[in-house]
């Protein structure tokens, strides 16, 4: 009785933490939004605040997600978005 009652005290301890992990479906960690931020105004090579023409060029592989509007162009919320989800690392 004290073993089944130990096991569960220690089940209900460790549970959050199993459960509080944020990795994303590929397996990879969201990027901050600090760094997504940096990540986008690297790329945004006009200061336009969109990404198109040969500024989507990184991100073609997955133009297709990351473009929720699907106009061709990736928006600072479009690529917040993203990063957020994992899509962009």
């Amino acid at each position: 009785m004290r073993y089944a009652a130990l096991v569960s005290v220690i089940a209900l301890a460790v549970a959050p933490a199993a459960f509080a992990q944020t990795k994303t479906p590929s397996g990879t960690q969201p990027a901050s939004a600090t760094t997504a931020e940096a990540k986008f105004n690297a790329a945004d090579k006009n200061s336009n605040g969109t990404l198109e023409g040969a500024e989507t060029d990184a991100y073609r592989a997955d133009l297709t997600r990351i473009d929720t509007n699907k106009d061709g162009k990736i928006s600072r919320d479009e690529f917040m978005t993203a990063s957020k989800s994992g899509i962009v690392r």
